[in-house]
């Protein structure tokens, strides 16, 4: 299955195909990418999905990506797959270019800032 990897510490993002065993893509396989449980953390109109690591603001957050149109910026990594119409995940759509014009990668302070600008309550400010 063809992903976009969206690497917030290297802050790089490139293609990866991603198989398990049987020869396809499955739900393990995107847990590894993003270093742990999944979530759809924005989905596009061409059925294209950002899936991120659900509990990823409960650990180390010191690596961000953000989304241009999404809701906020996610820690840690995230992968751009595509989604069918069975809700089976599927080559994504979207090209490298495409979405390396999309996102922006952040660090806490500016994840932070981000949160104090848009009035969001996602993330503290490390005063430390």
């Amino acid at each position: 299955m063809r992903v976009v990897l969206i690497d917030a510490k290297k802050r790089e993002i490139r293609e990866e195909d991603l198989r398990d065993d049987d020869d396809e893509g499955s739900l393990k396989t995107l847990q590894d990418a993003v270093g742990g449980l999944i979530e759809c953390g924005f989905q596009y109109d061409n059925g294209d999905c950002i899936y991120v690591n659900e509990e990823g603001l409960f650990g180390p957050m010191d690596a961000f990506f953000f989304i241009e149109g999404s809701h906020q910026p996610f820690a840690g990594n995230g992968v751009l797959s595509g989604v069918d119409d069975s809700g089976d995940t599927v080559d994504a759509k979207m090209s490298i270019d495409e979405l390396r014009q999309k996102v922006r990668f952040m660090n806490r302070r500016e994840a932070a800032q981000w949160s104090v600008e848009n009035q969001a309550d996602f993330v503290e400010e490390d005063n430390g």
